[in-house]
């Protein structure tokens, strides 16, 4: 459930082990690079940079989501303690603590304008909370999934919450009345990601068949099937002008697909997969995705070479989400490890 999603010139991944990048000019919509297939040995930062700016404490229990307001000033946390947290980068601390769920929260996103905040909550409380984000008062609550609501996502204008479910649905809901606008049915098991494209044209589910679903975000007709997974499809974002199409799967595999065409452009490898658990992108391109080993890293999409890793402490699914900051030069991640969001400077 990563938060910034745009793409130019950089490739983010939190894996471990080398990784193999296929077609990176086309993948970035840049010039040509040598060669289609590069492997990764050199650029690997120094482990003696310390990049760790904060580390956010006061959750009780992991932290399943984290978000960053489109301003940069605020990062939004959401816990299994079934509360959601806003804290101040500036003065590092929490400045509220939003509650009303009765049982977990899976997920949490800021609306485009940041004047509101979103969460989702887990099987017992099947709703979407959203709040104005300067008062702390609950505005709404949106109530028509089965069963917990694992993804939410706004549309680009702030009017439409886009919401997938462990009930095998996605739904579209207006922000403004609570209305269910849409219910999207398809997948054949929980929805694990969404998404709207930027113009607001189209949305993409992505689930644990093992599919990804691209749908007309006006009438709920579906588009695509994307069926290229072994496993299930943890993360989905839109390049900045909805053309492309990048998914993440817990076979270790990042695929990247003409969304108009629904037809496979690439695939980005690990020679070591393990579970990819989110996908995003940064302001300026940089392609930002979490394995459950958790450990940071940057790549350049014009030559496929690392140029950052962070390194996390070690214990699998320590690191269970991620998000940049709208300039690129910070990132927050969210852990079990001390139930924390850790704040990471990622400029030299």
């Amino acid at each position: 459930m990563l938060k910034t999603k745009t793409m130019t010139n950089f490739i983010v991944a939190i894996t471990l082990g080398h990784s193999v990048f296929a077609g990176c000019d086309e993948f970035l919509g840049s010039g040509p690079v040598t060669g289609t297939n590069v492997q990764q040995t050199a650029g690997k930062v120094p482990a003696s940079i310390d990049r760790k700016i904060m580390t956010f404490l006061g959750h009780t229990d992991d932290v399943k989501s984290v978000a960053f307001s489109p301003d940069g000033k605020h990062v939004a946390t959401a816990s299994s303690d079934k509360s959601v947290r806003i804290w101040s980068i500036k003065a590092g601390k929490q400045i509220k603590k939003l509650t009303g769920h009765d049982s977990v929260v899976l997920d949490v996103v800021f609306s485009p304008d940041g004047n509101r905040i979103a969460a989702s909550g887990g099987f017992t409380d099947p709703t979407v909370k959203i709040w104005d984000v300067t008062s702390g008062r609950e505005l709404i609550t949106l109530k028509g999934h089965a069963s917990g609501i694992l993804c939410i996502a706004f549309s680009a204008d702030g009017k439409r919450l886009l919401s997938g479910s462990a009930d095998d649905s996605a739904k579209v809901w207006s922000t403004e009345t609570g209305d269910c606008l849409l219910t999207l049915m398809g997948h054949a098991d929980y929805i694990q990601c969404v998404q709207f494209s930027p113009d607001g044209k189209m949305l993409v589910t992505g689930s644990r068949d093992h599919l990804a679903k691209i749908w007309n975000a006006v009438d709920g007709a579906e588009l695509h099937t994307l069926n290229l997974h072994t496993y299930w499809v943890n993360g989905v974002c839109f390049s900045k002008d909805g053309s492309r199409l990048v998914l993440a799967a817990g076979d270790g595999i990042i695929s990247v697909w003409d969304a108009i065409e629904g037809r496979e452009l690439q695939k980005l490898m690990e020679d070591t997969p393990c579970a990819v658990m989110d996908v995003a992108f940064a302001p300026n391109g940089d392609l930002l995705s979490v394995d459950y080993r958790g450990t940071i890293k940057v790549w350049n999409g014009g030559t496929c070479r690392r140029t950052l890793t962070l390194p996390w402490r070690q214990g699998i699914t320590d690191v269970m989400n991620a998000a940049f900051s709208p300039d690129r030069k910070q990132l927050v991640s969210g852990s079990r490890d001390e139930n924390s969001a850790t704040l990471w400077r990622l400029d030299p």
